[in-house]
């Protein structure tokens, strides 16, 4: 705590900000009572009851790039905002449950498949087309574990489909099932994130590479988006999953096999996006110390 609240003090001197790096501040906001200096990663389920996420549902949720829209803007447009959240009522009537829990079923299911469509064409469009031109410690450190983000939601898009073809449609047993999975590699992936882009920039300054991946990108055919912004979608993706369930919770009559399960699928995807949202803050925290350090670093050499 000594030296995070020294390096804060360091970022806003005059040497720092001259330096452009950006303040922070030693003050980390938190709900959590337990000792700061744990591991939250180590044990996340007794995370997830210190926290008492069903107090806090909604104010977790707002996104993992609050000052930039277009992220959510993308989001939309390659597919992955069910059209359910708004309209479900209007699609399918007032007065029939069984058909309204059906159409967010297959939302879910829709998007899913969307979501894995797109790590699919971000491993082969982009991930085995560039090592001719990028090293394999560059990809490695780019794209991170998307090969196994591509593999996991292919297990879950399939879980997804034969819970969705099944007549009681234990869809809560999906998210429970993988639930350690996804809090595990998307730690990973979001840890690496800031990384991710920092050396996706660098790289991007050399000719050929820049080259090669607008290339990439005029492949997809999905918009005109760029490579940090596709490697963004997954970080968007794994918050949106408590939104999909509550939404199919609200249409699961108390007579469903499955409605006794749904509050237990809820709170798995909430306490993940707790989760992701923890990893992301203490990432940030850290990068804001690399900047300080290497600012100051660069100043006295």
């Amino acid at each position: 705590k000594k030296v995070i609240h020294t390096l804060s003090k360091l970022s806003e001197s005059s040497i720092a900000l001259n330096l452009g790096v950006t303040p922070f501040s030693d003050v980390i906001e938190s709900d959590d009572s337990s000792n700061p200096e744990d591991n939250i990663y180590v044990d996340f389920p007794e995370m997830a009851d210190r926290h008492q996420l069903e107090e806090d549902k909604e104010s977790v949720y707002k996104g993992v790039d609050d000052d930039d829209d277009d992220y959510d803007t993308i989001y939309g447009k390659l597919g992955l905002e069910p059209s359910s959240l708004k309209s479900v009522v209007e699609v399918c009537g007032s007065d029939h449950m069984k058909d309204r829990r059906s159409y967010c079923l297959q939302e879910m299911i829709t998007t899913e498949k969307n979501y894995v469509d797109i790590l699919n064409s971000l491993v082969c469009d982009f991930l085995r087309v560039l090592p001719s031109t990028i090293s394999d410690e560059s990809l490695r450190i780019i794209f991170c574990n998307i090969e196994e983000l591509m593999v996991l939601h292919m297990g879950l898009q399939s879980d997804l489909t034969s819970a969705m073809n099944k007549s009681h449609q234990p869809i809560s047993e999906c998210f429970n099932k993988w639930k350690m999975e996804l809090l595990k590699r998307y730690g990973v992936y979001v840890t690496n994130m800031n990384k991710s882009q920092a050396h996706l920039q660098d790289l991007s300054n050399r000719v050929e590479v820049k080259r090669i991946i607008e290339e990439c990108q005029e492949r997809c055919k999905v918009g005109n988006f760029k490579l940090k912004e596709w490697l963004m979608i997954p970080v968007q993706r794994i918050l949106k999953y408590h939104l999909l369930v509550k939404e199919l919770k609200k249409h699961t009559t108390e007579e469903h096999a499955d409605f006794i399960n749904m509050d237990g699928a809820l709170e798995s995807t909430l306490g993940i996006a707790k989760y992701i949202n923890e990893v992301k803050r203490d990432s940030e925290e850290l990068s804001h110390i690399e900047d300080v350090g290497t600012a100051f670093l660069e100043y006295s050499g």
